[in-house]
């Protein structure tokens, strides 16, 4: 073992010496006078050595010997590393909104910068430490920026392991377990026909969590041959307008997006809203899936992806004709506060749609008046109801229909 004995005088000279050591790993003896009695701190550009036994430490601490009753000698194994603040993967010594945009375009697989990826691969950018950079860790450092109360050393000097990431793979604190969270990216129209442009939704329910939704990473997947991307724009929930969207591929049927939000959102969470112009014809239909590698809350920064309702991933959508036929649907149902009620007319019709409560009694009137042949949407929202069970009547020439709706808070 290569042993070097360094006394208090020689406090200030340990960076210079360690300067002149091998980046491999060794053993080295430092006696206790070099950090002081109550501790300390000494590094350089390749080497941290922090505390005395028995406190935090970068390089181990692994064992204390008294020579001679000089002092207690400190037999220490070092690793070279890279100073910083966790959180900090710009380099500029601040961990702020500019560090999340950078995790942000990192995760949603936007060209950075490879000094930069560096940073990320030590880990700077893994600040809840479960050995991924991703969304999750940009909410965190958002909600740092913005004063929010976080329980992540967010800023703390550090030192990384050169060659490798500091993340351990921490196990994360998940969200209460049956609290369902769903997801949607369905057309606003029914009516999908050869050559029309149709607009998707994609949604984010979290009516059933009492957890904000703070950050996401997702990527959506279609068939290009039957839908032809046209453009996509962001969400109409607050907080979630300016998501991180690399559209690099839509020509191949991907795309995908990461986004933060800080305070977070609850109910139905618009995150983004695609445009298609179809090209498939009569019969032809195409999936979109919806494949998500993080989802986290706001303010308790619990892992989401465990409650995410996973049935409801793909969306099928099919080219089709003028229904033969009338017919209805709804979604969701139970809803809260918004349910989309689509139907189908096989011939020009007057359509009449009244919801009437439990009662019996007229609580509104949807629609009244003539429509197209084809697939029609409208949406009823109850914001301003009571919890309860509702009929809606649905009249279109000689056709009839009633169905109930459960609207829960």
């Amino acid at each position: 073992m290569k042993t070097i004995k360094i006394s208090s005088i020689f406090r200030f000279a340990l960076a210079g010496l360690l300067l002149g050591i091998s980046l491999a790993w060794a053993q080295y003896e430092i006696p206790r006078s070099v950090f002081g009695s109550g501790g300390g701190i000494t590094s350089n550009n390749e080497f941290q050595i922090v505390g005395t036994l028995g406190q935090p430490a970068i390089g181990e601490m692994s064992s204390v010997d008294n020579i001679n009753l000089a002092g207690f000698w400190y037999i220490a194994n070092f690793q070279p590393c890279t100073p910083g603040f966790f959180g900090d993967v710009s380099g500029d010594d601040v961990a702020n909104s500019t560090d999340a945009l950078i995790i942000l375009s990192f995760d949603a697989g936007i060209p950075i910068p490879p000094i930069i990826i560096d940073r990320i691969t030590k880990g700077f950018g893994d600040v809840n430490e479960d050995a991924l950079t991703n969304s999750t860790d940009a909410l965190i450092i958002l909600s740092f920026d913005a004063g929010i109360p976080i329980p992540f050393p967010v800023g703390d000097p550090v030192c990384l392991p050169n060659g490798s990431s500091r993340s351990q793979g921490l196990s994360k604190k998940s969200a209460k377990a049956g609290e369902i969270i769903t997801v949607s990216a369905m057309p606003t129209t029914k009516q999908i026909v050869q050559g029309m442009i149709i607009d998707i939704p994609v949604i984010i329910n979290m009516s059933n969590s009492s957890e904000k939704l703070g950050s996401y990473t997702v990527k959506l997947e279609w068939n290009p041959n039957v839908l032809e991307f046209e453009k996509y724009s962001g969400g109409h929930t607050k907080g979630f307008e300016n998501p991180v969207v690399n559209d690099a591929e839509t020509a191949k049927g991907k795309i995908k997006i990461a986004h933060a939000y800080p305070f977070g959102s609850d109910g139905e969470v618009n995150i983004l809203n695609l445009q298609f112009k179809v090209l498939g014809e009569n019969g032809s239909s195409s999936s979109i899936s919806m494949d998500f590698s993080a989802m986290a809350a706001a303010i308790t920064f619990v892992d989401l992806l465990p409650n995410l309702q996973k049935d409801d991933m793909v969306m099928n959508l099919e080219v089709e004709d003028i229904p033969y036929d009338y017919d209805v649907v709804y979604y969701p149902n139970p809803f809260n506060p918004t349910t989309h009620i689509r139907f189908g007319l096989p011939e020009p019709s007057h359509v009449k749609i009244e919801v009437f409560n439990i009662l019996g009694e007229k609580v509104t009137v949807l629609l009244d008046d003539n429509k197209a042949a084809g697939y029609h949407t409208i949406d009823f929202e109850g914001s301003n109801l009571a919890s309860g069970t509702y009929l809606f009547r649905i009249q279109a020439g000689d056709y009839v229909d009633v169905k109930k709706l459960v609207l829960l808070r």
